[in-house]
């Protein structure tokens, strides 16, 4: 008979590894929450997209 491990190549879904959990970071803009690498750095602060970025600066100078 055939099994869904045959087809499959025997690769049983206990024996698959998820990927290793990620830091979560928040915006220094907005506040929303992403993975810390999407995020763009800028010295010590993490903004979520590049406008965010240029916003931040635009509204400290």
């Amino acid at each position: 008979m055939w099994s869904k491990r045959q087809a499959t190549g025997g690769a049983d879904a206990s024996q698959q590894q998820d990927p290793a959990p990620e830091k979560m970071v928040a915006c220094a803009h907005c506040g929303v929450h992403l993975p810390e690498s999407e995020g763009i750095a800028v010295g010590d602060r993490i903004y979520c997209s590049e406008a965010h970025r240029l916003a931040a600066s635009d509204a400290e100078c």
